[in-house]
């Protein structure tokens, strides 16, 4: 069990508690969001916020209860633009983008939670570049209430078949990534019974954005504003999953989407720390003998970087009166600060705060060991903020479509991409 008490009186260093508030007319918070799990924990500890600011009430509400079948960011934009804004909301910030281009959030107010400064609430997180999850031109939005990452997950009993050592022969450079695998393909005739490795050709903006990056840093630059993927580091990178399907075949078109790892018929996938909890329920025997590395790298890397990071933000309306957004952060940080622990064991969901990372419940959590994740995390970026996440990921998704199954040149995919991702960026 992981002790979420012991840590939530952690005090970070220089830290002075916020101040009550003297606004005693009394009103209620109302947060907007996605995940039951961390609705339980607010619910739960809320008594203990309202004991210190006993005006403010609060009332959660999941997105899956409003009515409609948008996506969960998009009911949200529909309560702003109708003038009804929740005090509090939590988008996945790639999409989430958008509220902040658009002046619907406001900048984090350091002072709200006890400290001199935006940089002094950086330096309570594992990394300072943590908070970038909600980062628009120069300033920071958001705190985080999860960040994930994909890191490999190697099934080692299937090495141990193929005469690899899982702890010694797993690959550390996508060079090597083509040599194992091979190893680990089997065929049946002319088909393939078991895989060495799954592109994960469903999200190439994470996976396939972080080997682009490894190369060449950030392709979407100057605030979202300007493209430069039709390059050398881009073009090797998609070049590279185009021949893991044409050249080596070690994949089929008609498998590519399939994760079959715990079918057993699948020696290593690429997923994020939530991905261990279904192994743990869907497939046992395999769950009793797997472990996590990191993303591998390319051996003429410029940036050691693995998939792009991503996750989800408390915001803060800029709609509301000053004295609700006063409170909202007040609530927003203690909600997500102090209490990491019970929301990675009841939620799974990593909030990597300073204490909580360097304790020794984090250190030996096992399912999966999290120093991996949180690890590539530290030397990874997210994707970059942009109000145009989804058309830009819809251009991005057709072009590895052209390269991975159609066989098209990554040069002639990524060629069109540029023209394309140019115009959807500078469309305002």
């Amino acid at each position: 069990m992981l002790a979420g008490a012991a840590l939530s009186a952690c005090e970070a260093p220089g830290r002075q508690h916020a101040p009550e508030s003297k606004v005693k007319a009394p009103f209620t918070l109302t947060m907007v969001l996605h995940n039951s799990n961390a609705k339980r924990i607010y619910e739960r500890h809320f008594p203990e916020f309202k004991e210190k600011q006993s005006h403010v009430d609060a009332e959660w509400v999941l997105s899956s209860a409003i009515p409609g079948k948008e996506s969960h960011e998009k009911k949200i934009a529909t309560l702003i633009v109708a003038g009804t804004p929740p005090d509090i909301f939590i988008p996945w910030m790639q999409p989430g983008g958008a509220f902040l281009a658009r002046g619907w959030a406001a900048p984090i107010d350091a002072t709200a939670v006890g400290f001199g400064s935006v940089n002094q609430v950086l330096d309570q997180y594992a990394w300072r570049e943590a908070l970038d999850i909600a980062k628009w031109q120069g300033k920071h939005y958001g705190l985080p209430n999860e960040i994930s990452n994909y890191c490999l997950y190697i099934n080692n009993s299937l090495f141990r078949k193929a005469g690899l050592d899982p702890d010694k022969d797993w690959p550390k450079t996508w060079e090597e990534m083509i040599e194992v695998s091979k190893r680990l393909t089997v065929r049946d005739g002319s088909g393939i019974t078991q895989r060495g490795y799954r592109v994960r050709v469903e999200s190439p903006h994470l996976t396939w954005g972080g080997h682009a990056y490894q190369l060449m840093g950030h392709w979407l630059k100057d605030d979202s504003r300007k493209v430069t993927i039709d390059t050398p580091g881009a073009i090797q990178t998609l070049q590279y999953w185009r021949d893991w399907l044409h050249v080596h075949r070690l994949d089929s078109p008609d498998t590519a989407k399939k994760d079959t790892f715990r079918e057993g018929t699948l020696a290593m996938t690429t997923y994020g720390s939530w991905y261990a909890s279904g192994v743990k329920k869907n497939a046992p025997e395999i769950y009793s003998d797997y472990s996590v590395r990191p993303f591998p790298r390319f051996r003429n890397k410029k940036f050691d970087h693995g998939t792009h990071n991503y996750g989800y933000a408390l915001l803060v309306s800029s709609q509301v009166p000053p004295e609700r957004q006063k409170a909202a952060w007040q609530l927003s940080w203690f909600l997500t600060f102090d209490f990491p622990a019970e929301h990675l064991q009841e939620g799974g969901l990593l909030i990597p705060t300073k204490p909580f990372v360097n304790s020794p419940e984090f250190k030996t959590f096992a399912d999966p060991p999290l120093t991996v994740f949180l690890e590539d995390m530290k030397r990874s970026t997210y994707f970059p903020t942009t109000p145009h996440f989804e058309e830009i990921t819809d251009v991005l998704n057709e072009a590895f479509a052209k390269a991975w199954q159609d066989g098209r040149a990554a040069k002639d995919a990524l060629t069109e991409a540029q023209r394309r991702l140019s115009e959807v960026v500078t469309a305002g």
